[in-house]
Order: C-alpha cells, then structure tokens, then sequence
C-alpha cells in the first residue's frame, strides 16, 4: 500500500533547525496511490523544534473505490516522518556553506543514516513545553499554593502527578516560581 510515487515540496527559504542540520519550517507530501489505493497527503512542520505531522488527507481516485478502514492501516506515520524530514535536511559542508543532503545510491547511504538519526534523536527527546505553557503552570499553581498546587496542575493540564512535579520543576527552573524549602510552600 501506498507503493506509489510520492514528491515532497517545501520551501527554501523557510528553513528552521532541528537537532544540528537545517530542515523546512513545513513540507508538504503527495503520494499517488495506485489503482485501488487513495492518493496521500501529508503536512509536517517543524513545532519547538521537533517535526511533527499537522495534516493527513486521503482521497479517493476518481477510478479507485472509496477509502476504506483497510487504507489507514497502511499509514506508517512514525516512520515516514523520520524518512521524508531527512530526504528534506540541508547539513553543512566542510566550507560553512549549507547543503541539502545526497540521500540516494550508495554514496547517500551515510548521510541517509546520519539524517535519519538526527530526526530521531529529537522526537526522541522529552517534549517541549512552551514559555505560555510555563507560565500557566505557575499560575495555576499559586492559584492553589494553600491546596495541593501540584494535583491542581496534573488536573489542569490532564497528566500524572510525576509529569504535573515535572512541569512545576521546569517553571521553577525558567524562574516563574521561586525555589523551595522543604515544608514551606512558595509561590
């Protein structure tokens, strides 16, 4: 399924870094099904620095039959992403200069692997949060300093009290809420 030809296109100039190359802020993914298989879309952008997808369309060949629960199990997103981001990534060369990379054939088999795992490595990584999501982890958490702020914001964001201990840990490292003591609550 979905053995079909596809084209990534994206935009030059748009370019953002993901672990150490340079890859498209978005890239944009058609494949061609074949007769009795959907056409694809795809669209992955670059969010805190980690590729993720942010759009799937399947769509039914005008001479195909229509797009059935057996398509979508034919969809291997984790592993395409990691292959359509490093066929896109741009890497420097021995001048400074940036490049995109040679993927293909026997000489592009390194940079493939070396690509690959660069995209690996940063989905890998814990996700992200941002400052806005920092700061209303702290909000929240004075908001209920004299009734169990670290519960209140594992209820707020829908986490586990270790993930909630976790984000209230970042806030206080970005300096949105003071250090502790143990057994004296600050907010």
């Amino acid at each position: 399924m979905f053995g079909g030809h596809g084209r990534a296109f994206y935009d030059e100039g748009a370019m953002t870094t993901v672990g150490d190359r340079q890859v498209p802020q978005q890239i944009y993914v058609e494949v061609r099904g074949g007769t009795s298989e959907p056409d694809l879309g795809l669209k992955i952008e670059v969010r805190q620095g980690v590729p993720v997808y942010t759009e799937l369309v399947l769509r039914a060949r005008p001479d195909g039959p229509e797009i059935r629960d057996k398509d979508l199990s034919y969809v291997y997103l984790s592993d395409w992403l990691e292959e359509i981001v490093a066929a896109c990534t741009w890497a420097q060369d021995q001048t400074g200069h940036w490049m995109v990379q040679t993927i293909g054939g026997e000489k592009g088999k390194g940079e493939r692997a070396a690509a690959v795992a660069n995209v690996r490595r940063v989905r890998t990584g814990r996700s992200r949060m941002s400052q806005e999501q920092l700061q209303k982890v702290a909000e929240v958490y004075r908001e209920h300093i004299d009734t169990r702020p670290t519960q209140a914001v594992a209820a707020a964001f829908g986490k586990s009290d270790r993930m909630a201990a976790r984000y209230v840990d970042l806030a206080r490292k970005a300096g949105l809420l003071p250090p502790t003591s143990p057994g004296k609550k600050k907010a």
